[in-house]
């Protein structure tokens, strides 16, 4: 029989996996995320049957960065949820979350078209659009 420590620990691995995933299909541009309509400043990623969300998380004493990994099932209860920061004991995993955030963000918020768009308009040469 297992206790609940036990499974607070067999669900953090899956997490990291999740994660690990995640990132790396993230990396290969084949994952559209999107801004989250529950949590201000998240992102999520929708599978049938269920919504894998990352948010910031703010106000850490040591005022480092940390990521929030939760997944909500098709009601939008929170089933499991993960904090990753500076002091998570495997250093890759917490690389991999930051970044993922980052990579979900600027997909969410198409941030590259946005500042290809402004680049084009304003006429830059690194646009490629002509002078006004």
């Amino acid at each position: 029989m297992t206790n609940d420590f036990d499974k607070d620990l067999i669900d953090k691995a899956r997490l990291q996996t999740i994660i690990r995933s995640l990132y790396r299909l993230t990396t290969a541009e084949r994952i559209q995320w999107k801004k989250d309509l529950v949590t201000e400043g998240s992102f999520s990623y929708s599978t049938t049957d269920t919504t894998v969300v990352l948010r910031p998380r703010r106000f850490r004493p040591t005022g480092g960065e940390a990521v929030i990994i939760s997944v909500r099932d098709t009601d939008g209860d929170t089933v499991a949820q993960l904090v990753i920061g500076e002091d998570y004991p495997d250093a890759e995993v917490y690389e991999q979350a930051i970044e993922l955030y980052t990579l979900a963000r600027r997909e969410a918020l198409q941030v590259d078209n946005v500042l290809d768009r402004l680049l084009f308009e304003l006429g830059t040469e690194e646009s490629g659009g002509e002078k006004k």
